[in-house]
């Protein structure tokens, strides 16, 4: 029954697989017989493992370009953006700002609702 479960629900865990087959076969049993059985049966989850990163990590995607080296000599020649998320009444903002490192100037700035992506391409038009 197990086996029959763990294929129905691939990234279901032995504690879940034990819940589901107490409640439809009203068997007793414990989580650690479930789990030798998993173990002998060679039942695995299929989720995917969690990744812990530290803060300040580089991202291999999108490498960080300024390395620190926030001293622009003229305007414009170092703009970066960011991204906030806001709530307000249950709805999520995401308002997006370009500024110029070289005096703090707001150059561009644009609010969304719902991960649209529409933002970044509005500052970008604005910057032109």
């Amino acid at each position: 029954m197990l086996k029959q479960k763990s294929q129905q629900h691939k990234t279901w865990g032995y504690h879940r697989l034990a819940a589901a087959v107490r409640s439809e076969s009203k068997l007793v049993f414990s989580d650690l017989l479930a789990h030798k059985c998993c173990k002998e049966a060679d039942i695995r989850s299929k989720a995917r493992p969690y990744h812990y990163r530290k803060a300040g990590e580089e991202h291999i995607r999108f490498p960080n370009s300024v390395k620190g080296h926030w001293d622009a000599c003229e305007p414009m020649t170092l703009v970066v953006s960011d991204m906030t998320c806001l709530m307000n009444k249950g709805v999520r903002y995401e308002w997006t700002i370009l500024l110029d490192t070289f005096n703090n100037e707001i150059l561009a700035h644009a609010l969304s609702r719902n991960g649209n992506a529409t933002p970044y391409y509005d500052c970008l038009e604005v910057l032109k």
